[in-house]
């Protein structure tokens, strides 16, 4: 487990002893003593991350997940799980919300409050 404080943000990790990946991060990104945000990580036993979620406001929903073996992601907006395109492109990760596009980090912004 590691304690660190970076650009004024807590951080709490556990690492995967053998290869130094992260398996649980926990944050709080404007330093008032609450965590806001748990990341969690699963990998195989060689290290290979499979899947990576991010849980805002630490409340039990899921917010966004990514998965490495089939290179696709999810954000849950409102109420409803949304697709993430353009994962690896140039033009970067996109989520289609009620007919109109937008940039995946303006929205992983605004779920995490400021916390992404």
């Amino acid at each position: 487990m590691l304690l660190t404080s970076r650009n004024n943000k807590v951080a709490i990790g556990v690492f995967q002893a053998n290869t130094g990946e992260p398996y649980l991060q926990l944050l709080d990104s404007n330093n008032d003593g609450v965590f806001d945000l748990l990341t969690y990580y699963v990998m195989s036993a060689e290290g290979e991350m499979l899947t990576e979620t991010h849980d805002y406001g630490m409340d039990g929903q899921p917010d966004f997940i990514l998965n490495y073996t089939d290179n696709t992601g999810s954000v849950f907006y409102g109420d409803s799980w949304y697709e993430v395109s353009d994962l690896g492109t140039k033009q970067g990760p996109t989520v289609l919300i009620d007919g109109r596009s937008r940039a995946l980090d303006s929205v992983l912004t605004e779920i995490g409050q400021g916390a992404y």
